[in-house]
């Protein structure tokens, strides 16, 4: 398991197999990783403000305690997808 911790970017992650690490109190403005596996990682007190993922496959993707203002979806945003939801629940 790799483990990222402290200022790290920006950072280039390309073919990498790094399933199941851990990215803890990490900035890594400006970073790209690109045909790596991740699966499994835990991203924990990481800054990803600003990150674009891009034909990612986020099946089954966790997000919990963490910022959400300005997020989008495929151009939805995350917080008005919310709003609809306790609408109908």
């Amino acid at each position: 398991m790799a483990e990222i911790t402290g200022k790290a970017g920006p950072i280039t992650i390309a073919g990498c197999n790094a399933a199941g690490s851990l990215v803890k109190g990490t900035t890594m403005t400006g970073s790209r990783i690109e045909g790596s596996n991740l699966g499994g990682t835990v991203f924990e007190g990481a800054t990803l403000a600003g990150a674009q993922f891009k034909a990612c496959d986020l099946s089954g993707v966790q997000v919990t305690g963490s910022g959400l203002v300005g997020m989008t979806i495929d151009g939805v945003a995350v917080e008005a997808l919310f709003a609809a939801y306790r609408k109908v629940a």
